[in-house]
Order: structure tokens, then sequence, then C-alpha cells
């Protein structure tokens, strides 16, 4: 019974660790996403250093470490005349622990929001390196057609050469296009390779999960998506980012404000038992306070300093909010340009180079044109197609960068 126990136990765990391998055979966009949000060391050093804010809380409610005392006196003959045992506590004045605690809540939250703003954009750059691998393999997937072309042709010149309608001249041509053809295959596939690798180090994927065998089932196709200048610059000041700014600027005034509390009294208690040679019968307090008369010396230095920070916030914040609008400006422009020139694409200049390339081809097996035609007409479908490819990868890079600054989605849904 217990052989049979330990048995079923350790297929479960194969079963689970062939049900995660299984998981990764295919890996989509969504799922790359939430792996990267799990796994990515900068995500998670943010998120520590969250938790790093958040118990800075429990340390912040000045209360010092209570001092014990015991004293004697008047002691002779091994008599004494009086004993205590003291406890005391001080404690900073509580509108100066208020506004701390404050300031720290607000480093808090924007640490919050902080890892909001940074998991918007580990998601742009898990579709950006998802977009560049579907890219280059829709590039290889060209190639591949680039080389039956160009093999195509070798036989056509073959043939013609053959039967004495072509020169070798043509041939050697045509054995040229059809290597230049396999390099260009196989320098896609290096860019392919290069772009899993950066898609791996976004998600913060283990190097024994990183295999070949990896699918990748998304595909990049253009659907026409509007999105309105206005629209995204209104969004700004509610982004993570500027939001995050926003309340680092409000800690740094709680912190002037704390400063300024320095000008309060702390507060100290203690009790005590004392005893007088009767046992400790007799019990009492003292309450006092800390005077800050030496507060210019003090904390002076200390509000000039939570000053200058405050100041230099602000203007960080003015930095932060120059950069993300010049940034907005220029993806939407971007964008803009990008879908004009995948619409001329899609809608008249693809087709029409296929059409012209089929044509050609026919025409040289007809002997009707020449090869120095049929080449120029195989460059210019080819260099259609790739140019198409650029412009829907630009296209996608476009509206990637906008999400971000829109906080929501708008390609691979």
């Amino acid at each position: 019974m217990r052989e049979f126990i330990i048995l079923f136990i350790v297929s479960l765990i194969f079963i689970n660790a062939q049900e995660k391998d299984n998981d990764l055979n295919e890996l989509t966009v969504k799922k790359a996403i939430e792996l990267a949000f799990m796994n990515n060391p900068i995500l998670n050093q943010l998120i520590q250093e969250k938790e790093k804010k958040k118990a800075e809380y429990l340390g912040a409610f000045g209360l010092s470490t209570p001092n014990i005392f015991y004293m004697k006196e008047g002691i002779r003959n091994s008599k004494f005349a009086e004993q205590r045992l003291t406890v005391s506590q001080s404690i900073d004045f509580p509108l100066k622990t208020s506004y701390t605690l404050n300031s720290i809540s607000n480093e808090e939250e924007a640490f919050e929001l902080k890892i909001e703003s940074e998991k918007l954009s580990l998601a742009a750059e898990v579709k950006t390196n998802y977009t560049d691998i579907i890219y280059s393999s829709d590039l290889k997937n060209l190639y591949k057609e680039q080389i039956r072309i160009s093999l195509e042709l070798l036989n056509a010149v073959k043939a013609k050469v053959e039967a004495g309608e072509s020169s070798e001249l043509d041939l050697m041509k045509a054995e040229i296009k059809a290597a230049e053809a396999q390099n260009d295959f196989e320098e896609a596939d290096r860019l392919f390779h290069i772009s899993r690798y950066n898609l791996f180090k976004a998600i913060g994927l283990n190097p024994e999960l990183q295999k070949y065998s990896i699918k990748f089932p998304d595909s990049l196709e253009y659907v026409e998506i509007n999105v309105g200048q206005l629209k995204v610059l209104e969004n700004l000041k509610q982004l993570p980012g500027y939001l995050s700014a926003e309340k680092i600027v409000e800690a740094a005034e709680n912190k002037i404000s704390a400063a300024w509390s320095g000008l309060l009294p702390n507060l100290n208690f203690s009790y005590y038992k004392q005893d007088y040679g009767s046992g400790f019968s007799f019990s009492g307090f003292e309450i006092g306070l800390q005077i800050p008369i030496w507060f210019a010396l003090n904390n002076n230095s200390e509000i000039q300093q939570a000053s200058a920070i405050r100041n230099q916030l602000l203007y960080k914040q003015k930095e932060i909010q120059l950069e993300m609008k010049t940034s907005i400006e220029h993806t939407w422009h971007s964008y803009e340009t990008s879908l004009s020139t995948i619409k001329r694409y899609d809608s008249n200049i693809r087709m029409k180079s296929k059409e012209l390339r089929d044509l050609t081809l026919e025409g040289y097996r007809l002997g009707e044109l020449d090869l120095l035609s049929l080449l120029d007409s195989q460059r210019t479908y080819l260099q259609s197609q790739k140019r198409y490819l650029d412009a829907l990868r630009d296209y996608y890079y476009q509206l990637v960068n906008l999400e971000k600054y829109l906080n929501t989605t708008l390609v691979f849904n």
C-alpha cells in the first residue's frame, strides 16, 4: 500500500511537470505577458521595493525603545532608604508621526503606480518582441518563396540554354539569384532566433525551458485601428507613471511638514514602583516634555533639505510630463504614417506586384520577355512583399506603444 501511494504521488508530479512543459510548447502573447508579470526580474525588484516601503510604515509611529531603570539610594549598613523600578517611554508628537506616516503611504502608493507603469511597459516589450518573432517568421516564409521562384527561374533558364534560346550568362545570373535567396533565408532565420531570445529574456523564462520546439501561434494581420490624437493626449495625466510622480511630490510635502513639526515637543511617560523598606507598595508616574529650544540649529537644515527635495521632484514631475507628451506625439504621428503606408500596400501595391511577377514569368517562358525583365519584376515583387511586412511590423510597433498611453489593448487581444 505504501509503495502504491509513493508511485501515485510520483505519477502526479510527473503529470504536472509534463502539463507545464506542454503549456510551453505553444506560447501565445497572453501567456507570454502572464509569465513576464510573474518572472521578469526588474518588475519583481520593484515589487520588493514596495514591500520594503510597506515595512517602513510599521517602524514610523514615533515610538522609541522603552527604558527600564532600577534605582536604590540611602544605602547604609546593607540597608536602604528607597529603591525604585521605572519604565520610561518617549514618543514623538502625534502630528509629526501623522505627517511621517502619510509620507510613507504616499511613497507606497507611488511604488504601486510605478509597478503598474512597469507592467504597461513590460507588456509593450513582450508584444514588440513577439511582433519581431512573427515578422521574422513571415520573412522566412517569403524567402522560402523567393528560393522556390529562383529555382523555377533557374530551371527555366537551363531549359532555354539547352534549347539554345539563352546564353550561359543568363544561367550564371539565375544561379547567383538562387544563392542570394538562400542567403536571405538564413539571415531571416538568424533574426528569428534573436527575437525568440529577446522574448525569453523579457518574460524571465528559465534557460532550461527555452526550447526550439516552442510554437508562436499568434499572427500579424492588418486590421485598421483608428486612434485619435486628442484621446491619447487627454489620458496623459491619468497614466500610472505620471500619477506615481504626483504621489512622490505629495510624500515630499509631508516630509516638509514633518520637519516643521520638529517645533513641537516630544512626550515622555514614566511609570514606577517604589519601595521605602516595606516592599514595592507605592506607585508613581511622570510626564515630561522635550522642548526643541535648539530648533534653529537641529531642524532648520532638515527643513531646507526637505524643501529642496520637494522642488527637485516638482521639476522631475514636469520633466516626466514633457517626456511623455513628446513620446505620445512621436508615437501617434508614427502610427498615422504607418497606417497610411500599410493601407497603400494592402489595397494596391502587393496585388499588382504579384500580378506583374506572374505575367512576366509567363512571358519569359513564352519567349516574349528577356531575363532582365523577369529579374526586375521578381525583384519588384519580393521588395513589395518585404516592404509590406516591414510596414505591418511598424504598424504593430506603434499600436503597441499607443497601448501604454491609452492603458488599453489594441492588438493581440
